[in-house]
């Protein structure tokens, strides 16, 4: 066989092979959604919040160039929009009459403008800041060499929590096995700066990257990252020119053999190279400049599965060349060298590449990382005689099953982590947003305005990706997993209102808008709906529809973990049914959340009187000296699955259904056994307590209760529920002597359930 048709050979096998590494197009686009709804979100949330600040995530993170066992780093960029950058003051004129429909002179903010001179390398710039007169900006300024005011790099960093500096980036340490988080600070010109011309005038042979491409990454600005010129006597005034909207497009956009060839770049570098070299040498994103490089020179139909280790060769080639230079040119910038290793380390890295050069196909059988070498021999044994035939001990053969066995299982599980993660961080920003939106304070009519107002603005995508700079239809995607949610709020609001008004049924628009909530998630729009149908006494369509959804309620529904800070940690307990179906049918991250991911459910302060008693309690949860804030603290929030089997339990009672409530009343127990991704366990003890305590069963609900109180101590509505157990033996006491009756009892128990709780004076009224 000529070496040219076994090389073809195996790229086909190596392609399948790395689709079961964790490198397949599913894969690859989860991650790359999944990312880019969390930006958008991010983003808009903080803009809610008045603070200009816009979240942008780039490298393999969000490109999906990952695989589990890459462990890769996610680097988070922070951009500060409330000081833009322009190249020049005629550009800053130009954005506040285009932008602003402003006279200039008439503009209030601070802003910066690009300052390059003799002191400054190529692909740096020191920003000027001209600062507005009422403008309370604070920003660390020093006199360069000419005198002029600029902005100190360290500061940004200095200012922000982190472990060890990285570059231009603060970054936070996570436990082995974990991905590092890397924050970088920045700013941001809205335009293509004219130090970078050449790269929309070089000549390109093969049309890399087209037109339409080219003129998008003009719009898209570049970003001020605080890092300068390692060998600069300014290279703490210095701000480093950042393209990485411009490189995340055309990672974004690669084929996927393109794709491929990036992974197995960086395999071969955290295999190959990594282990012996010390200190700063070969990068993912010196790889990733190669193959832009032979991108642009190559004839994309070069570009395919048979040619993928050619591609990766090429790629080597022009990296071995480059480092035995010692000059790897940006892509953006040619002229700027990304290369930073010394001279010894550099012979150190050639080295390598020269020998996987030699041998390329031997040392991707030699590849550790997610055990693509082992499975890669086993698919395609480069033992094999003429005839076809190939010999392998059966002590390789254990070997490779193991490997496939292991790497199948660690593929299936990331996947599974890649939605729950992605699905409750997504769910936890949604209730962050929905936590800011109504004060206790607030009457119905204000709370249903404000529920509409943020409608409103969520629709209109085009408005909120202008404000936050990010593409629109990476808008319109986040927001339509926050809407449902929103829309469940505001149906449930109306509802209230219904009854409040004296209506014995749910009006239509109130009902539009709960129909409208069913899809945030499998249950908790669901629930929201059914809360309000029992508020209203609704009894018959409310056990219709929790029937139907405990019918439906199967083993891979799981419960998501949203009301506790976001922890890389946090131990899940896998649904293999779930697993299983993600697997099989690879589902798009809203179908997974639409079907099979409970969210918490909440609900605001104005609210209450659509609960159940026993649920109001949860809205005080707090007095006297507990300062453990929680951002879910004075809201009503419970277990999807726990608040299905107590509604039950409810409606039952109501109907006379002793029989079914009682099951509904063990289903509650056992998922509060079962269902170790409950988040509110004390809710749920409280809850079950209460029901005891009605069935006259005082041991067991004070047992209930206590349980509760020790996994949680303080911000629990338990110590109401044990005070009123005190205060039951109390009256039944006095009963007995006939010192008041059941009814004055009564009336003191309702001033119990609304006192309201004072943490800041530990006042109670």
């Amino acid at each position: 066989m000529s070496n040219s048709k076994y090389l073809r050979k195996l790229s086909l096998c190596l392609f399948s092979v790395l689709d079961k590494a964790g490198a397949s197009e599913y894969v690859r686009k989860l991650r790359q959604d999944g990312r880019l709804v969390e930006d958008v979100l991010e983003t808009n949330l903080l803009l809610f919040e008045e603070r200009e600040v816009g979240i942008y995530t780039f490298g393999s993170a969000c490109e999906g160039t990952t695989t589990p066992g890459m462990n890769s780093d996610v680097d988070t960029m922070m951009c500060f929009l409330s000081m833009p950058v322009f190249e020049k003051e005629e550009d800053f004129d130009e954005y506040c009459m285009e932008e602003l429909q402003e006279d200039p002179n008439e503009v209030e903010f601070s802003y910066a403008l690009m300052l390059i001179d003799d002191y400054t390398p190529v692909g740096f710039t020191k920003l000027q800041f001209v600062k507005a007169e009422d403008d309370d900006c604070i920003i660390t300024l020093s006199k360069d060499a000419n005198g002029k005011d600029v902005v100190v790099n360290s500061g940004m960093i200095d200012a922000m929590d982190h472990d060890e500096r990285n570059g231009p980036a603060a970054t936070t340490l996570k436990r082995p096995g974990f991905s590092d988080l890397d924050h970088i600070p920045s700013f941001r010109c809205r335009k293509w700066p004219t130090v970078a011309e050449e790269f929309f005038t070089r000549e390109r042979k093969y049309g890399f990257p087209s037109q339409d491409v080219r003129n998008d990454f003009g719009k898209y600005g570049i970003f001020f990252v605080p890092t300068g010129h390692s060998e600069s006597p300014e290279k703490h005034l210095q701000w480093r020119l950042s393209y990485s909207l411009q490189e995340r497009k055309i990672m974004l956009s690669l084929s996927e053999t393109q794709y491929k060839c990036y992974v197995l770049l960086k395999m071969v570098k955290e295999d190959f190279v990594k282990p012996v070299v010390c200190g700063k040498s070969l990068t993912s994103y010196q790889c990733k400049t190669s193959m832009f490089f032979c991108m642009e020179t190559t004839d994309a139909a070069v570009w395919v599965e048979e040619n993928l280790i050619a591609c990766f060769i090429k790629c080597v080639h022009l990296l071995k060349r480059w480092i035995s230079k010692g000059f790897v040119p940006s892509y953006f910038m040619p002229l700027t060298n990304i290369w930073k290793g010394d001279a010894c380390i550099r012979q150190r890295v050639v080295d390598v590449l020269d020998r996987v050069l030699q041998d390329a196909p031997g040392y991707l059988f030699k590849l550790r990382c997610d055990r693509v070498g082992i499975m890669l021999k086993d698919e395609f044994s480069p033992t094999r005689d003429e005839d076809g035939l190939h010999f392998t001990s059966d002590n390789d053969s254990n070997q490779s099953t193991c490997a496939l066995q292991t790497a199948k299982r660690n593929l299936h599980l990331a996947v599974y982590n890649l939605h729950y993660t992605f699905l409750t961080h997504v769910a936890e920003l949604t209730r962050h947003l929905m936590l800011n939106l109504v004060e206790k304070t607030d009457t119905m009519a204000q709370a249903i305005e404000k529920h509409r107002r943020l409608i409103s603005v969520s629709q209109d995508t085009q408005t909120l990706a202008e404000l936050s700079l990010k593409p629109i239809i990476d808008t319109q995607n986040a927001f339509r997993f926050v809407l449902p949610y929103v829309f469940a709020d505001l149906g449930t609001h109306l509802a209230l209102s219904d009854k409040l008004s004296g209506h014995k049924t749910i009006s239509r628009e109130a009902i539009q808008f709960l129909e409208k909530g069913l899809l945030s998630d499998a249950l908790s729009g669901s629930l929201k709906y059914a809360t309000a149908l029992y508020a209203l006494e609704q009894y018959e369509d409310c056990l219709k529809l929790l029937r139907n959804l405990d019918a439906n309620l199967q083993s891979n529904v799981i419960s998501q973990r949203i009301c506790i800070a976001r922890d890389n940690t946090t131990t899940i307990l896998v649904s293999e049914d779930l697993l299983n179906k993600i697997i099989a049918e690879e589902p798009t991250l809203n179908d997974v959340l639409a079907s099979h991911m409970a969210t918490c459910v909440m609900f605001l302060p104005t609210e209450i009187e659509l609960l159940p008693r026993e649920l109001q309690y949860e809205m005080f949860r707090s007095c006297f000296a507990e300062t453990d804030k929680l951002y879910w603290f004075g809201y009503v929030v419970v277990d999807a699955k726990i608040l299905l089997y107590y509604l039950l339990y409810r409606v039952h009672e109501k109907l006379k259904h002793d029989e079914y409530r009682e099951s509904s009343f063990l289903c509650m127990i056992s998922t509060l056994e079962d269902d170790y991704n409950l988040c509110h366990f004390e809710t749920a003890m409280n809850l079950i307590g209460c029901i005891w305590r009605e069935k006259e069963k005082p041991d067991l609900a004070m047992k209930a209760f206590c349980n509760s109180w020790t996994r949680r101590p303080d911000h629990n509505a338990a110590k109401w529920h044990v005070a009123l157990m005190c205060f039951d033996y109390f009256l039944a006491n006095c009963l007995r002597n006939d010192a008041f009756d059941r009814k004055e009892a009564g009336q003191i128990e309702e001033k119990i359930i609304y006192c309201r709780v004072y943490l800041s004076s530990g006042d109670l009224k």
